[in-house]
């Protein structure tokens, strides 16, 4: 059985994988100027790292280099005006949510609550590019 303390240090569960950064290209995403880390797949590397090597690197982000790109509000258009939600984050899940006044009651714009938190930011992420909350 994997232990706590080794799953939360992982690196694989700081940076996002492979298949989730060919998402965000696909998404037209600019992967590049939001990176910190390059990664090829097996190993991480910063800028300052010294590589040798044949092995392609890709730029990779991680949980931090998310959370900087993720709007803390956004504004959404309804019939009614203009609800704006707000960036929540836990350790179970991202979500954007408001209070609104006439309902009383909390509104859920976005909620992700996957079991690994690069998973969860990374689902906001693809959301808020999606709803153009994000260029």
């Amino acid at each position: 059985m994997e232990n706590k303390a080794h799953r939360i240090m992982n690196i694989k569960n700081q940076v996002l994988s492979l298949e989730q950064v060919q998402e965000l290209i696909n998404l037209r995403f600019d992967i590049k100027k939001h990176s910190s880390i390059k990664s090829n797949g097996k190993k991480v590397v910063t800028e300052d790292d010294f590589y040798i090597g044949g092995a392609p690197l890709f730029p990779t982000m991680t949980i931090g280099d998310i959370i900087e790109v993720l709007p803390v509000k956004i504004i959404e258009k309804y019939y009614g005006g203009n609800i704006i939600s707000f960036m929540e984050i836990n350790k179970k899940s991202v979500c954007y949510s408001c209070y609104h006044k006439c309902s009383e009651s909390d509104i859920m714009a976005f909620i992700s609550t996957q079991e690994k938190f690069i998973d969860n930011l990374f689902d906001c992420l693809v959301w808020c590019i999606k709803h153009k909350h994000i260029e």
